[in-house]
């Protein structure tokens, strides 16, 4: 019988995504990525979806990239600005797997919550996106 699981603020903390990555990855990313704070709520696994949170600062510029799951961001503070699109609290973006995407932050900031069927921890460059097709 399955089990129901429940989260809370209380059991994960945020943590500095600039303390979670390392080497490669972390040349990769954007001062703003690298200075938001993310927030695991259901980790995921190849059987089980995942749900985090990033809070990023003002302005945070998420350089171009990919992930191999397709993924949904649904903004609940601040502004999501990608392109000509500003998406605002309750609105959300859906990204499929391996198409390249970038996105900042408004003026005051931007938490979002991102949804993927399985867990996904890639993060591919624009360039290696495009090597890999």
């Amino acid at each position: 019988m399955a089990t129901i699981e429940f989260t809370t603020h209380d059991d994960d903390a945020f943590q500095r995504v600039a303390d979670l990555v390392t080497g490669e990855l972390s040349g990769a990313m954007s001062p703003g990525e690298l200075d938001s704070r993310y927030r695991s709520h259901h980790p995921g696994d190849d059987d089980r979806l995942q749900l985090f949170e990033v809070d990023a600062p003002a302005n945070a510029i998420f350089n171009a990239h990919s992930h191999a799951e397709d993924e949904i961001i649904l903004v609940v503070e601040g502004e999501l600005r990608a392109g000509s699109h500003v998406v605002g609290p309750g609105g959300s973006m859906y990204v499929p797997g391996g198409t390249v995407y970038s996105f900042r932050a408004g003026p005051d900031g931007l938490r979002f919550f991102n949804f993927r069927p399985r867990l996904d921890a890639t993060y591919r460059t624009a360039r290696d996106t495009l090597d890999a097709r």
